[in-house]
């Protein structure tokens, strides 16, 4: 009998314990920022937290029991809950951006992570979904675009006419005008330059669903780009050559994006590089963090970059002190365009480099689909 009895306080303690721990969990979700919605395995919603239904416009008691299909607003491809719905069944986590509505119709764009719960087994028994309102990101991202697609068409026009004046006064100018209006020209295609990345910047953040995806031997692409080079390569007196893998698995790709990368990267190499250097494409497949990789590394022997350069040189508008002091033109957005693109394709860009021996700035692109 006191056996029974040191038991049975032992399991109220216990059940205390649980009640204590489940109303805390209670109250923290209810009082996250973050709308927090946990369904079953089929998706039936079973909670929601007040973030959430402040944010939806729905209230519990009208939700529990349906699916967050209620939320759909038609404009989101199905291909994107296809997506989501094949990487949370498979125990993976899922993110990304959505338009949803709301009860009253209004429309709103969240970002949406979503995660499996399992068992001690490891099978899956529900989801749990963290939703953030990004609308009014979203309205200034929209603003911001507009504004750079305004301000390049409004530079264009008056950038045209000044070199065609340029190209008439140089038929008459002296040398020492002539001098003059080299400077200018420079100059004209500096802008020129800085109006083509801010198109190309603003392009690229617009997001990865613009991009056109197929199976890309980069291998043939890496080929493809040294040609194009080569001879800019010859006349600067300066080695071009590839290392390229005799095993390198397809990538899933947006061609077009992934040579505009490499062209980036090529042609800084060549703009740093002295005469009698060298430049290497090389490419490898590499396993890192439990991924299988497809890198593709442009190496130089230019000038290399300072160490307490280096974690700034994908920033925008950044140019280092070589640039800088150098007659190349740039705004400094070339390897921000570069990051973009990689960050696009769920890829990366590292970079080595050391004073007076040069960089190397390799490209990594997951094998399969990225997500």
């Amino acid at each position: 009998r006191r056996h029974n009895r040191q038991l049975e306080e032992l399991i109220a303690q216990r059940t205390a314990q649980l009640r204590q721990e489940k109303e805390r969990l209670e109250a923290i979700l209810a009082h996250a920022a973050d709308g927090i919605l946990l369904t079953d395995a089929e998706g039936t919603i079973l909670y929601v937290n007040r973030a959430w239904e402040r944010m939806t416009g729905y209230s519990a008691e009208e939700v529990l029991g349906r699916t967050p299909r209620i939320q759909q607003s038609g404009e989101t491809p199905l291909v994107l809950y296809h997506q989501m719905w094949t990487t949370i069944s498979q125990g993976q986590v899922w993110q990304g951006e959505l338009r949803n509505r709301r009860k009253d119709g209004s429309l709103y764009y969240v970002d949406l992570t979503i995660a499996p719960v399992t068992d001690a087994m490891g099978k899956v028994t529900g989801f749990v979904g963290v939703q953030r309102d990004i609308t009014h990101l979203k309205e200034v991202e929209e603003l911001k675009q507009r504004f750079i697609a305004r301000v390049s068409h409004e530079l264009r026009s008056p950038l045209t006419n000044l070199k065609l004046y340029q190209t008439l006064l140089q038929r008459e100018a002296t040398e020492n005008q002539r001098r003059y209006l080299e400077v200018l020209e420079r100059e004209t295609r500096r802008l020129e330059y800085l109006i083509e990345d801010l198109l190309t910047v603003a392009q690229l953040e617009r997001g990865a669903d613009r991009l056109r995806m197929e199976p890309l031997d980069l291998n043939e692409v890496v080929m493809q780009m040294a040609d194009q080079h080569r001879y800019t390569a010859e006349k600067a007196g300066i080695t071009l050559e590839e290392v390229l893998s005799t095993s390198l698995p397809l990538v899933e790709a947006d061609r077009d994006q992934i040579e505009q990368a490499l062209h980036r990267l090529l042609t800084n190499a060549l703009q740093y590089t002295p005469q009698g250097g060298r430049i290497t494409l090389r490419t490898a497949t590499v396993e890192r963090e439990g991924k299988t990789w497809v890198t593709v590394a442009v190496e130089d022997t230019g000038h290399g970059i300072p160490s307490h350069e280096l974690p700034y040189i994908f920033e925008r508008f950044y140019r280092g002190g070589v640039a800088r002091a150098s007659q190349v033109p740039g705004a400094g957005l070339g390897l921000t365009v570069v990051r973009e693109i990689l960050h696009q394709h769920s890829g990366d860009i590292t970079v080595e480099s050391e004073v007076g021996k040069g960089s190397t700035f390799t490209l990594w692109l997951p094998v399969g689909k990225p997500r």
